[in-house]
């Protein structure tokens, strides 16, 4: 049986979901799958979004929490900046971005470069 404080818990994520645009039935969805819930919700806060943003950039977010390369990490952050200052603003182009990155990995990454590939 959940406990209240999990209840509360998955509240506050569901409301976090929203705020960044997510339609309900996504937000809820992505609640029943734990690893999704606390990747999503350490990269909106990463992004600086936890009071909101657009649909648009709500749901390359949630792309970026599904499909991110684990093998660069270190250049999360500066995808979720150009995620936000809406520079990557299509899934086309954040799919060049997340293979670019991908091919990258943890190596310094050449903003030059990582541009070109994403159309910005």
């Amino acid at each position: 049986m959940p406990t209240k404080d999990d209840s509360s818990d998955k509240e506050k994520c569901l409301d976090l979901f929203l705020k960044i645009g997510l339609d309900e039935r996504t937000a809820r969805n992505t609640i029943a799958n734990n690893k999704v819930t606390t990747n999503l919700t350490s990269i909106i806060h990463e992004a600086g979004v936890t009071d909101g943003c657009s649909r648009t950039v709500g749901n390359l977010i949630y792309t970026v929490a599904t499909k991110y390369p684990g093998n660069a990490l270190p250049h999360r952050p500066t995808l979720l900046e150009y995620l936000v200052l809406s520079k990557v603003k299509t899934k086309e182009q954040l799919d060049a971005a997340l293979s670019f990155l991908a091919t990258t990995g943890s190596e310094n990454l050449d903003l030059n470069k990582f541009e070109e590939a994403c159309g910005v």
